[in-house]
């Protein structure tokens, strides 16, 4: 026995070596071209990936801003043997969204989404089949008719939040999470529904930590592995109530008329539902979920935050709403929101500070010049626009202060327009990124005629953690006040 493994290891060897020797061959342009772009190799084989499977959620931002700070304008890293060059030029950045070889995005990471066939990560023309068909709901027109749901829900929101008032700190994101989901399934799915009481945001939110597990254990990507692991179980357990709430979403909506619905998402759904497989009507309910609220929420929720932590600037915008907003009916119409400058203001600055997509990937479909070098294809392209919002060499000495006037038509206009990218951009821009933008201007008016607000945190001990959207790792501690 020990003289057939002493003959036989010497044959294992050498077939380990050649298939290493050939797999390198097989890539030898893009070792080539990576090793003429500035950055780090990180270990053999592995890269940086040792560094991302500290389940920390803080520490996955850390290692990728610290990777993209580096170098200017690229930086190299490594995640096992997938090349990544990571960027926060604006004028790279813009490139990579306008190139039609960075359109796709990259499934080894992707995949960890558990959404395969959904707008997020579906690539090529499958995409835009799904981006011609959702198009059409969040279209201004649309929107328009979404303005008394989106009054609807954010004065429910403020009656619900009478419990809080003088009482101790508590977490913002568990309201304006439930009141956009609310939002979204009343407007755009015709389906009403108590999210304060229901399990699906807790599913949402229970779902976060284990994608972002699973997306840097690139060796779950091999299916047969992944689905014998522990963390396909757990995932598996909440996204099956997501899977029950699209069950209830579709078989409401199949048992009525639909005619008079004009163009919202389910209904665009129910149109196509025989040119979409049931993983794709699967995949795009739960995407559009998530995407609807989340974004919504969590801005809301920092916006509250940092108005929490600048009582002056919270002065400005309540003193705006006092003037501007006196409807009888306390309803705000579409025509009103043009009405409220400043909080557009603070709107921008909250989310050039903390860009809910903060950090987003795309992969080359060949190879592309960026920034004077070329990228090969198949490169993973980590898009670092959280380091750019904050990046003093565009937005000057005070990039990390909280300053909403730095977004008034005087100051914006000595900022290199492609420095301010919280939606994405290019052909893959948000779909509903007007959408957000109405439905969180409609639920500040009505906050700040009820409330005044305030926190304990400390806005220069703030971080962020990756989960995969961007979240202030403290959460969103506030205390409510009523305003007289």
């Amino acid at each position: 026995m020990n003289r057939f493994v002493f003959e036989i290891l010497p044959i294992v060897f050498i077939a380990i070596v050649l298939v290493i020797l050939i797999f390198r061959w097989k890539r030898r342009r893009l070792y080539e071209l990576a090793n003429k772009i500035p950055g780090q190799n990180g270990l053999p084989f592995i890269g940086h990936l040792h560094r991302l499977l500290n389940p920390d959620m803080k520490n996955y931002c850390k290692v990728i801003f610290e990777l993209c700070d580096k170098n200017f304008p690229l930086s190299k890293g490594w995640i096992g043997p997938k090349f990544t060059v990571l960027t926060q030029d604006p004028d790279t950045i813009h490139a990579i969204y306008n190139s039609p070889h960075c359109m796709n995005k990259p499934t080894i990471l992707y995949n960890a989404l558990y959404t395969k066939q959904g707008l997020l990560s579906v690539n090529g023309a499958m995409y835009d089949k799904h981006r011609k068909i959702f198009n059409r709901s969040f279209k201004p027109s649309i929107l328009q008719k979404l303005v008394p749901v989106f009054n609807q829900k954010s004065l429910k929101c403020m009656e619900m939040l009478k419990e809080q008032l003088n009482k101790s700190e508590f977490n913002m994101y568990s309201y304006t999470g439930a009141c956009s989901l609310e939002a979204f399934g009343t407007g755009q799915l015709n389906f009403e529904k108590n999210f304060y009481e229901s399990d699906v945001l807790n599913a949402f939110e229970g779902m976060k930590p284990l994608m972002m597990k699973k997306m840097f254990r690139i060796w779950l990507n091999i299916e047969p592995l992944y689905k014998i692991s522990r963390l396909y179980k757990d995932l598996q357990k909440e996204y099956n109530v997501l899977v029950h709430f699209k069950n209830q979403v579709l078989k409401k909506n199949l048992e009525e008329n639909l005619e008079e619905k004009d163009e919202i998402f389910v209904k665009q759904l129910m149109d196509k539902k025989n040119e979409l497989s049931d993983e794709e009507i699967i995949d795009e309910v739960v995407i559009f979920l998530i995407a609807g609220y989340e974004t919504s929420a969590l801005t809301l929720s920092t916006i509250l935050l940092m108005l929490a932590m600048h009582k002056d600037i919270q002065k400005k915008v309540t003193d705006e709403v006092d003037q501007f907003f006196e409807a009888e009916d306390g309803m705000i119409g579409s025509e009103n929101l043009q009405n409220f400058p400043y909080m557009e203001l603070v709107i921008k600055e909250t989310m050039r500070l903390f860009t809910a997509g903060g950090i987003i990937a795309r992969e080359t479909s060949e190879e592309v010049n960026l920034s004077g070098y070329t990228v090969p294809k198949g490169t993973v392209l980590a898009i670092c626009a959280h380091q750019m919002h904050r990046n003093p060499r565009f937005w000057g000495s005070d990039a990390n202060e909280f300053k909403p006037e730095r977004f008034n038509s005087e100051n914006i206009k000595h900022i290199n327009p492609h420095a301010y990218a919280p939606f994405s951009g290019g052909r893959r821009i948000c779909i509903g990124y007007r959408y957000a933008m109405m439905f969180i201007k409609i639920f500040l008016i009505h906050f700040f005629k009820n409330y005044n607000v305030s926190t304990s945190l400390k806005f220069e001990e703030l971080e962020v953690e990756m989960t995969p959207t961007l979240n202030i790792a403290q959460g969103y501690k506030i205390q409510i006040q009523k305003r007289s």
